[in-house]
């Protein structure tokens, strides 16, 4: 990803990475950890970009 490139997470990129952790064969107790992190970053984003200078 370059600097101009932002980073919003969406549904579709919830699911991508939800793939890859599935490829990389991490349970699934795991890969649900993780995309319920990812989805509270989401809302806490609030539709904003994910970068160093998001706050509250």
């Amino acid at each position: 990803m370059t600097a101009t490139e932002q980073l919003i997470i969406t549904d579709n990129s919830l699911e991508e990475y939800r793939k890859i952790l599935q490829n990389e064969e991490k349970k699934s107790s795991t890969i649900e950890k993780y995309i319920r992190d990812v989805k509270k970053l989401r809302d806490f984003a609030k539709g904003q970009p994910i970068t160093q200078e998001l706050h509250m």
